[in-house]
This record gives structure tokens, C-alpha cells and sequence, in this order.
């Protein structure tokens, strides 16, 4: 069981993750850099629906295992897509 300081970081660490996503859409839509820009492939928004989705499940559904393939997959995706939006925003 969590107590009750530790639910409270926890909460203050998801609040905090949630507005620095919210930054980053906000910079990426700003500089014309976002996937609707068309500047990125459309696989990188379907990488990144998927890694988020991926993501909820695995930190609020019950019981959720991943293979050690469809991780390895989702590392390398993922590694990718930010190697990809980091030549973005440097450009």
C-alpha cells in the first residue's frame, strides 16, 4: 500500500510530466514542427499513438505484460522517432 506522501509525489510527478508534455506540443506546434507540419513521416504519429497508448496501459490497467519483443520493438520506435524530432527542432 502507498502512503499517503508518497501518493502525493507520485500525483505532483504526473502533474508535473503532463504539463512539460503540454510544453512540448505547444513549442513543436508553434515552430511548425508538429507531424501535421508534414515535415515528419506520418509513421513517427502512428509511433507515437501507439508508445502513448502503450505507455496508459501500462502504468493504469491491471495485470499488463509486454513481450520482451514488442519492448525491444517499441525501444527501437521510439528511439527513432526522437532522434527524428530532435533533427526538427535543431534544423
Amino acid at each position: 500500500m502507498i502512503n499517503e506522501a508518497d501518493r502525493q509525489s507520485l500525483i505532483n510527478y504526473r502533474l508535473e510530466q503532463a504539463k512539460e508534455t503540454i510544453d512540448l506540443s505547444r513549442f513543436l506546434i508553434d515552430s511548425g514542427k508538429f507531424v501535421a507540419s508534414q515535415r515528419l513521416d506520418k509513421k513517427y504519429g502512428k509511433i507515437l499513438r501507439n508508445s502513448y497508448q502503450n505507455r496508459t496501459k501500462g502504468d493504469y490497467d491491471a495485470f499488463v505484460q509486454f513481450e520482451k519483443e514488442e519492448g525491444e520493438l517499441m525501444q527501437i520506435e521510439m528511439t527513432d522517432f526522437i532522434k527524428e524530432i530532435e533533427k526538427l527542432i535543431l534544423d
